[in-house]
């Protein structure tokens, strides 16, 4: 796997935080909510699912459980 892009990651969530709270930005008014409550929201949200993302990505690599321990048969 190849080493993580730190300056590019922090890039690409910024970037996800801006287009959330852009949403948030024009979708407030119309649920009658404060708007930069709205989209502070929506930045923490999209923030929140980046790091889900980074995660699932992350713990793809690992073995699947079910598989044992390396050299040990598995009872089917």
């Amino acid at each position: 796997m190849a080493p993580v892009n730190v300056p590019q990651t922090l890039e690409r969530l910024v970037w996800t935080a801006v287009a959330a709270a852009g949403g948030g930005l024009i979708g407030g008014p119309l649920l009658g909510v404060e708007v930069w409550q709205a989209a502070g929201v929506a930045a923490l949200a999209s923030v929140v699912n980046y790091v889900t993302l980074v995660a699932r990505k992350r713990l793809s690599i690992l073995p699947d459980p079910g598989d044992g321990l390396p050299g040990l048969e598995v009872d089917p």
